[in-house]
């Protein structure tokens, strides 16, 4: 994230100064080691005559003919035999136009540290571009006159960001770089003029769905070696980012940021070397600078943490992270630091949940260390102390509804807390239940009056409760029982369909359209797989007791049913 500059836009007589001291473009040094390090690197080839072919090199800059080199295809990797750099093999031939070659086209994002006057630093950042275009060697050594157009290849930069830093000291400016391409595809750019910046941060934003960067907005770094001539030295940037043994090679995120923060406070060298990564972390990745855990004005580590120099001691010796003292201070924990950090699973509780356990604790006289003790006896191998904690947790709120004795240590801190929070997780899904079914008597009264009927050798049932239709769907091997809440809420209509002789053996499952008279689906044993349609099988009950919805459901004075072109009401249907 960026740090905020410290002289204002607005500033422009201060701006010049440190503006003029950035060269434009790149020196021979930095092009250089931008070809070597940042670029792919080829040979290409030209088949003049059988077992005649001429090389190029773009690593060493060597042309030369013999005969064909063994392993030599065209994209394979292939070493140079004159310099012995890793190339890709590029035949002549199969590069496209003779105009441009836009396959060879490259980009990639670059920064470049530079010394600047009474030890500043200064940071050019920027795109860099690769182009090959048609190249005749007359001239080159070793090669006749008029002879192979090889591709070569054209080096240009726009540079987009500069960054001026010093202890105290930090400014940034940017411009805006069009990037065109004119006749033969040559790259031109049209760069707007340089605008100071309130912040400085990373040059490039990072890769995303909706807008492609080179390198996912990483870049290559330049000058490593140039820190130790500046003020910046003692940065402990190399220490940061673990520099490899050779760091042109590598692609960075985050440098700038650093080098930026560490301008306002250099306090970072020391946390760098102490191993208080984390606080660096936040400060460069998230631009948060942890203010309400520590302090950067203070003068002595345990000072910057606001801790005394026992607690701070046994804080950084037991390893804890950043989040532990970020817990305990959030959670307002009375025990001591130099006690938390040695109890059991600690590490592992975040804010929240280190404060959840402590307030839990303390209200029924239970220390802390007691129950991480406890917690950490309880944890098995398939549960960290912090899982083994929030079910703990669940237990106790569980056990709340359902006015547990908490007086009592063995009903507390049971001796199998799995066990005790399955059997407290029942009680509750119990008493869930029963203000379910009660809630669901009137609904279950209009749906008997509504749907139930007996016909034809099969009736309609209407499920009791929620166990009714989670034992149809197991019984018929399908998904019904996931409707139980549903239905038992009114958002679904479940029936069964059964036979008169069997009324209790699950047969066919019905869901019921919004509007009450149309099915929207039917099965039985397995969805049917393979057997016919239950609409077919069973239309010779399905198709009264669907007229009889449509109807209106009409019934007489005792109750019973009235199907539509009955002479007799209730003759030929009884209730259920």
């Amino acid at each position: 994230m960026p740090a905020k500059c410290t002289l204002r836009p607005a500033d422009l007589i201060a701006q010049a100064p440190l503006l003029s001291q950035f060269d434009d473009g790149l020196t021979p040094l930095e092009e250089e080691q931008v070809v070597q390090h940042c670029f792919a690197h080829y040979l290409f080839y030209d088949i003049l005559r059988s077992n005649h072919i001429r090389y190029l090199c773009t690593t060493c800059g060597d042309c030369w003919e013999e005969g064909r080199l063994a392993g030599l295809r065209h994209n394979e990797a292939i070493r140079c035999p004159r310099c012995g750099a890793e190339t890709t093999a590029k035949a002549l031939g199969r590069l496209g136009s003779s105009g441009r070659y836009p396959s060879l086209h490259e980009e990639h994002n670059a920064v470049f540290l530079r010394p600047g006057k009474d030890g500043a630093l200064l940071i050019s950042a920027g795109r860099a571009a690769a182009d090959y275009q048609p190249g005749e060697l007359s001239g080159w050594p070793g090669v006749d006159e008029g002879t192979s157009i090889f591709p070569v290849p054209t080096l240009d930069y726009w540079e987009r960001r500069r960054y001026y830093l010093k202890h105290g000291l930090l400014a940034a400016w940017k411009r805006h770089c069009g990037i065109y391409r004119g006749p033969w595809g040559v790259p031109f750019r049209n760069a707007t003029p340089w605008e100071a910046t309130a912040s400085a941060g990373e040059p490039n934003p990072v890769d995303s769905i909706m807008t492609s960067q080179p390198d996912g907005g990483r870049y290559y770094v330049f000058g490593w070696e140039v820190l130790a001539e500046t003020a910046l030295q003692y940065s402990a940037a190399e220490e940061y980012f673990c520099l490899p043994e050779e760091p042109e090679h590598a692609l960075w995120r985050g440098v700038v940021s650093y080098l930026a923060h560490y301008t306002r406070r250099p306090q970072m060298e020391l946390l760098v070397k102490l191993g208080h990564r984390e606080v660096v972390d936040r400060l460069v990745g998230q631009g948060d600078a942890s203010g309400r855990l520590v302090n950067w004005r203070a003068k002595s580590p345990h000072g910057f943490f606001r801790l005394s120099k026992a607690d701070y001691r046994a804080w950084h010796e037991a390893g804890a992270p950043l989040e532990l003292l970020e817990a305990w201070r959030a959670s307002g924990c009375d025990v001591p630091l130099r006690t938390l950090v040695r109890l059991p699973g600690i590490q592992t509780c975040s804010p929240s949940l280190l404060r959840d356990l402590w307030q839990t604790a303390s209200t029924h006289g239970v220390t802390l260390e007691h129950l991480m003790g406890y917690l950490a006896r309880q944890t098995g191998r398939r549960l960290g102390c912090a899982s083994t904690a929030q079910l703990w947790l669940d237990y106790y709120r569980m056990g709340s509804r359902l006015d547990l004795d908490w007086s009592r240590a063995d009903v507390l801190l049971p001796r199998d807390l799995s066990a005790r929070h399955d059997s407290a997780a029942e009680q509750v899904e119990y008493q869930d239940n029963l203000e379910a079914l009660k809630r669901y008597r009137r609904r279950y009264r209009d749906l008997q009056k509504r749907y139930a009927l007996e016909a034809e050798g099969y009736l309609i049932r209407v499920p009791k409760s929620a166990a009714e239709i989670r034992a149809e769907g197991r019984v018929l091997v399908h998904c019904v029982g996931s409707y139980a809440a549903r239905h038992l809420e009114g958002q679904v209509t479940i029936l069964f369909l059964r036979r008169v002789e069997e009324p209790d053996t699950p047969l066919c499952t019905i869901e019921m359209e919004p509007d009450g008279v149309t099915i929207r689906q039917i099965h039985g044993y397995r969805n049917d797989r393979g057997a016919e349609d239950p609409r077919v099988t069973y239309q010779a009950f399905l198709s009264p007791w669907l007229g009889w919805l449509a109807a209106g459901s009409r019934r007489d004075m005792q109750g019973r049913p009235i199907l539509p072109g009955t002479a007799e009401a209730g003759k030929e249907a009884v209730a259920v």
